[in-house]
């Protein structure tokens, strides 16, 4: 409920704290900021927060893959490639329609491996 404050320091100190406390039930509204309006810091700090939250976060990341926002799939697969969970690598094997340098990385973070 205080994520929608407009004072930009006290935003991240509640995201961060979110993190740090590993509020699973914080993922969605995070999610929904970092798809909105926000800055990069904020952005920066949502996905290292989420990633902090780690496997409780994995279910609602990989339902937001079905969106159409390639720049806010792009960070769900950076806060996936920082999260070790079984769960992540099997969603990774259908065809992407958009594909970036970073995702072969980002996939042999997740399977344990860099192919290269």
């Amino acid at each position: 409920k205080a994520l929608p404050c407009s004072e930009q320091r006290v935003r991240i100190a509640i995201i961060d704290s979110l993190g740090q406390l590993r509020a699973h039930e914080a993922v969605e509204p995070l999610l929904d900021l970092l798809g909105g309006q926000c800055n990069e810091i904020e952005k920066n700090t949502i996905k290292f927060a989420i990633s902090e939250i780690g496997s409780p976060a994995v279910d609602k990341l990989l339902l937001s893959l079905k969106g159409t926002d390639l720049i806010f799939k792009k960070s769900v697969i950076e806060i996936l490639g920082n999260i070790n969970d079984s769960r992540i690598a099997p969603a990774f094997f259908f065809p992407w329609p958009f594909c970036y340098s970073g995702t072969v990385k980002l996939m042999g973070k997740i399977c344990g491996k860099i192919p290269y």
